[in-house]
């Protein structure tokens, strides 16, 4: 016997609301142990299918399909693919142009560089928004999509909010949310060393920040100040999530290669080019809390505190100041820097063993933060507040001199090819539903409101008819009441007594109907009104619609424009084309025509030869009978001598 299944109109009901992003039916729900996620499902589609069916997904894949039997060894081989590129190409070039590219963006200027790609400051060109853009080369990563999960989630104030992720043949691209305060290693560039409460302040905001991506089920791997943004309030927000990796179950990681860059990478990720083993290569959050050490330390010291020139210098001396932490100092300072014994504790307590470390309770229990509301943090006045002249003020971002002289980061080698084949090559297979599209006022929400906005109006306004129903039924009947009591009163004897009570009854009857009457005029009044609300949401609903179909109407006659455009440049080059043939022709004519004269010139000169040659042989002839004729006189001459 088949399982027992829901009936076909219901599940694909369910498979049209997650493709347009609906997510009904499917709860999220994160766990608050920084080690792990979990779905709660209620009797519908699975997390991964809620996760992997959406419509840029869907249409990442079938632009992939495309892309891969557009090749002409398999059109050439197979028929079907051949007809199935023809078919497809005009809905692919549509579809590309109404989907997000790099030419909806102007670069406006260079505001990060890394390893993974760069950063720049770029502006929307049909609406002026001014975003941050990271173009990633497909070659340099992993087929993980972790910073793009991360971003896309904007569930949290200290993470940076991703707006637009899309991709071409060779590039993958981020469109972020543009923080103008600049990063955290400006801010120190320009301030100076830190005091201790400006330290406090920073410290307090980024464990918060770490803590959130930790309670998300992710760990950074590369903190650093550069990767410490600041927004236009002058607070941090977390940021370059390229070597950020997913805990497993029990909240930990599996590192095969060193991830982070060298001045502040924990010694636990360093166990893979050394003999130092640490939980036999796996790593966990507490790998964030040593980078944010390091920080604390450079904040007050403008130096990090295991620094060389040479980076395997940094590497052995970062992990000999583990291999024996109780015989050695926690963290050396400068002498002549006043720093507080909470700070060294906090500082000291922070780059040690993982085992010593501390976690996210402790540190906000720390002495050092003793003062700090963690409650309301993000809602206090910051001791630095940016100065920014536009929108698009870069000011507060270095140069990148500075940037340049620190040390690029360890990352992950790609596994991934970028070469390009005439046979399929799925390549571009990891990247399958790396796109994201993030509208704030999103038309399937609207739609979903709106619908059941309508629905509510509907069952009040059946439950009004109803009860209006039920009430003219009342007055009908007290009427009817009424009229049998003043007939009784015109049959009854006369009695004062029963006069009196038949009026009473009356006038209580009277009441009845006047109160009955004015409920009566409420219904209706409630009615008309719902009514006109929900013709006023029918007219809303058919304006959205009318603005959509417009959308569509105009994007459509660009569409056909560019097409118009494009088949009149053609025929214009054909015309060039042709008139440049039709002159060839007529000089080749005219060619013709010269060759023609001259073969009949020289056909005269050879018979002119001919001629002369017909003379020539005469002469000759003649002048040989002449000579013979000369010899017979001269012989007869001599004889008669």
């Amino acid at each position: 016997m088949p399982p027992q299944r829901e009936p076909i109109s219901v599940r694909t009901t369910r498979l049209n609301n997650l493709i347009l992003g609906k997510r009904v039916g499917a709860v999220q729900k994160t766990s608050t142990s920084a080690s792990r996620r979990s779905v709660v499902t209620l009797n519908t589609a699975s997390a991964a299918v809620a996760e992997a069916i959406c419509r840029e997904g869907l249409l990442d894949a079938f632009c992939l399909l495309y892309n891969e039997c557009d090749k002409e060894t398999l059109k050439k081989r197979d028929r079907n693919i051949a007809e199935f590129v023809n078919k497809f190409r005009p809905i692919i070039e549509e579809t590309r142009q109404l989907r997000v590219n790099a030419d909806d963006f102007v670069i406006k200027a260079l505001i990060g560089k890394g390893y993974f790609g760069n950063v720049h400051l770029v502006v929307e060109r049909q609406t002026s928004d001014v975003y941050a853009m990271k173009k990633i080369k497909k070659s340099m990563v992993t087929t993980s999509q972790v910073e793009r999960d991360i971003m896309s989630q904007r569930n949290s104030e200290w993470l940076t909010n991703l707006q637009y992720a899309f991709q071409d043949n060779d590039n993958l691209y981020l469109v972020m949310e543009y923080l103008p305060g600049g990063d955290l290693l400006s801010l120190m560039s320009r301030h100076g060393p830190f005091d201790e409460d400006m330290a406090r302040f920073y410290l307090a905001e980024l464990t918060l920040a770490l803590h959130t991506l930790h309670t998300m089920g992710y760990v950074h791997r590369d903190i650093k100040p550069e990767n410490i943004l600041i927004d236009r309030f002058g607070h941090i927000k977390l940021a370059d999530f390229g070597n950020a990796a997913a805990l497993d179950r029990d909240g930990h990681v599996l590192s095969l290669s060193p991830v982070g860059t060298p001045d502040y990478i924990a010694p636990e990720l360093l166990q893979t080019i050394s003999t130092y083993k640490l939980s036999k290569s796996m790593h966990d959050v507490s790998c964030d809390y040593w980078s944010m050490g390091i920080i604390g330390y450079e904040l007050i010291c403008e130096i990090t505190p295991f620094h060389e020139d040479n980076v395997h210098e940094t590497y052995s001396k970062i992990l000999s100041h583990c291999e024996d932490s109780r015989l050695k100092k926690i963290v050396s300072f400068p002498s002549d820097l006043k720093i507080s014994s909470n700070l060294k504790h906090l500082i000291g307590s922070l780059v040690t063993n993982p085992t010593n470390r501390l976690s996210y309770d402790q540190i906000v229990k720390h002495p050092f933060f003793e003062s700090i509301q963690w409650s309301t943090v993000r809602s206090q006045v910051p001791p630095i507040i940016p100065t920014i002249k536009s929108d698009d003020d870069i000011s507060n971002f270095e140069d990148g001199i500075r940037h340049k002289a620190r040390r690029e980061p360890q990352a992950k080698k790609s596994l991934t090819s970028n070469m390009k084949s005439n046979d399929f090559s799925g390549k571009d297979l990891p990247f399958i539903g790396y796109s994201f599209v993030h509208l704030e006022n999103d038309y399937s929400a609207a739609d979903a409101s709106d619908t059941a906005r309508t629905t509510k109006l509907q069952e009040k306004l059946r439950t009004l008819q109803q009860k209006l129903k039920s009430r003219e039924g009342e007055i009908l009947k007290l009427r009817q009441e009424l009229v049998k009591a003043q007939q009784t009163v015109k049959q009854s004897d006369g009695s004062s007594q029963v006069v009196l009570e038949a009026k009473m009854e009356i006038t209580k009857l009277q009441d009845i109907i006047k109160e009955k009457t004015m409920e009566l005029a409420s219904c209706k009044t409630q009615i008309k009104t719902l009514q006109s609300s929900a013709k006023i949401d029918e007219e809303m609903w058919s304006k959205k619609e009318a603005t959509i179909t417009d959308l569509l109407r105009l994007n459509r006659q660009k569409y056909e424009e560019a097409k118009i455009a494009s088949e009149q440049r053609y025929e214009k080059q054909l015309a060039e084309k042709k008139q440049e043939l039709a002159c060839t022709i007529q000089k080749l004519d005219a060619r013709e025509l010269e060759f023609n004269a001259k073969t009949d010139e020289c056909k005269h000169l050879q018979d002119k030869l001919e001629n002369y040659k017909e003379m020539l042989k005469q002469l000759k002839e003649q002048s040989v009978k002449a000579d013979t004729n000369h010899e017979k006189q001269r012989q007869q001459l001599t004889e008669s001598y």
